[in-house]
């Protein structure tokens, strides 16, 4: 198992990607950090808490830090 962390983040932006996942930008201390929730196609509010996992993602061969979120909250 992953180890997990809790932290209150602002929301920059989000897309849906493919059916029912969502890629969001998440601001905390000025830095927008890219994350992923899967299976959820609802509107994220500006700010949530998230409890999330750090992942490090490859897509076409190139590696990037990102958030994988498993549960979040409204603030």
């Amino acid at each position: 198992a992953f180890p997990t962390f809790v932290d209150e983040f602002s929301v920059s932006w989000q897309r849906l990607v493919g059916k029912n996942h969502k890629k969001v930008g998440l601001i905390k201390s000025g830095t927008v950090i890219e994350a992923m929730l899967f299976n959820c196609t609802e509107d994220l509010p500006e700010k949530i808490r998230a409890v999330y996992r750090l992942v490090a993602n490859e897509w076409r061969e190139q590696y990037e830090l990102q958030l994988y979120i498993d549960h979040w909250q409204t603030c």
